[in-house]
């Protein structure tokens, strides 16, 4: 005898199964200290000393590269004039970033640290061959 499970039974098993996974569509669930949100709290106020990052992708992308008054000279210049006056540096950091993209995987978080505060690419570059470990030291050359 052949069984055979009709669609009733499907949604029977369905609502079982959501029903004890907890997905019962309740979506104003409550925390132990009130609902729960993401982000900051609706009443946290920013730091008045503290200024706002600058919500720019070169920043994003090499704000660990950029020293202070970089940064700040960056933020000074009009926002249509920034690639015009930073392009070089963006694309000597692009280079830079590439090195250290390849050297993650053998060097420690401080010296990666150090990384950023090196002034050109020719030093990078010297960094991480000074890091690189012995049986890939020559590697490509």
């Amino acid at each position: 005898m052949r069984r055979t499970i009709s669609t009733a039974g499907i949604a029977l098993a369905v609502v079982l199964v959501l029903g004890l996974a907890g997905c019962n569509g309740d979506g104003d669930k409550v925390g132990p200290d009130g609902p729960i949100t993401v982000g900051p709290p609706a009443d946290a106020r920013a730091d008045p000393i503290e200024k706002p990052e600058v919500a720019d992708a070169w920043v994003r992308r090499f704000g660990p590269y950029l020293d202070e008054e970089t940064r700040r000279h960056y933020e000074e210049i009009p926002p249509a004039r920034r690639f015009e006056t930073f392009g070089p540096l963006f694309l000597d950091l692009a280079a830079r970033d590439e090195l250290l993209r390849e050297a993650r995987w053998f060097l420690e978080a401080t010296e990666v640290d150090l990384y950023y505060g090196l002034p050109s690419y020719a030093a990078c570059e010297s960094f991480i061959e000074a890091r690189r470990p012995g049986d890939a030291a020559g590697a490509g050359s």
